[in-house]
């Protein structure tokens, strides 16, 4: 019963693991998603900073307005993601839910990446943040257990030395 118990139950997580990859998957490895991490209070009360959202690539004949999007900022290096007020054939106007004006730029059809999917795991970002770009979230998320895996090979190879070294003599 126990060993039925766990074939099913990692079969279930295969099947898991493959359904949140297949459907998941960033743009970067052919999937349609973009993950994001908000970074300021532009959308609150919606999207508050340091909440962790999923995108789906979206054309820009697809986005209406109301929707929420992911956009390239034209003469800037930072993606702006805020809620459409207004489009035409050409270009589309944004402005974030907390904002009073609209942005100070128009975006092009170029610059639309993605539509916000209702998908958001509230201040994950923050956590991502840390473990990413931060030295003591590298020291815990990838230092540490890289030296832990190295010691216990280090360990193995010393206990294999020590069993060769008996059976030898």
């Amino acid at each position: 019963m126990k060993k039925t118990f766990k074939i099913l139950l990692f079969s279930i997580s295969v099947i898991v693991f493959i359904t949140l990859f297949l459907t998941l998957r960033p743009v970067q490895i052919g999937g349609g998603n973009y993950y994001f991490i908000v970074s300021s209070g532009s959308m609150e009360p919606t999207l508050s900073t340091g909440d962790w959202i999923v995108s789906s690539k979206v054309d820009f004949k697809d986005v209406h307005v109301g929707d929420i999007i992911a956009v390239q900022h034209p003469t800037e290096n930072f993606l702006v993601v805020h809620r459409v007020v207004d489009k035409n054939e050409t270009c589309l106007v944004t402005k974030g839910d907390a904002c009073d004006a609209a942005d100070n730029f128009v975006t092009q059809p170029k610059d639309v990446l993605a539509r916000y999917s209702g998908f958001k795991i509230p201040k994950f970002g923050f956590l991502l943040y840390f473990c990413t770009k931060t030295f003591p979230g590298l020291i815990v998320t990838y230092y540490i257990p890289c030296f832990v895996v190295i010691l216990i090979y280090a360990r193995k190879v010393r206990n294999w030395k020590k069993g060769e070294k008996k059976g030898g003599r």
